[in-house]
């Protein structure tokens, strides 16, 4: 009798050691798929505000490239953002890359990161 206490005590501890580190776990996992899911629907919404974006740094630099060669820079950035916004909104469910954590694109929004003020 005193060894199936022993056995069932230790089978409780286990279990709730166990159940304890998989909540903490969802709750990451969880967190982490709603962050990658906002981020490709933010993206995915606005990366035709790089063609935008793109057009104006460069043409503060230099107003005839800003018409010229900032509109095809500006469209394949565009093309790259919503893609990967896209693909990022339709895996949200699956941790790649590692852990939801890292962006498919640099940087994260469009409203990140140089030029976005």
């Amino acid at each position: 009798m005193k060894k199936v206490l022993t056995l069932g005590l230790a089978v409780l501890f286990t279990i709730s050691f166990a159940t304890a580190t998989l909540a903490a776990t969802a709750k990451e996992i969880g967190s982490g798929m709603g962050q990658k899911l906002t981020r490709g629907v933010v993206n995915a919404g606005t990366g035709w505000i790089e063609l935008l974006k793109e057009m104006y740094n460069t043409g503060k630099e230099n107003p005839l490239l800003g018409v010229t060669v900032a509109p095809i820079k500006g469209s394949a950035k565009t093309a790259v953002r919503t893609t990967a916004g896209g693909v990022e909104a339709g895996t949200f469910l699956f941790p790649v890359p590692k852990n939801y954590e890292e962006p498919l694109i640099e940087p994260e929004t469009v409203f990140s990161g140089e030029g976005a003020r």
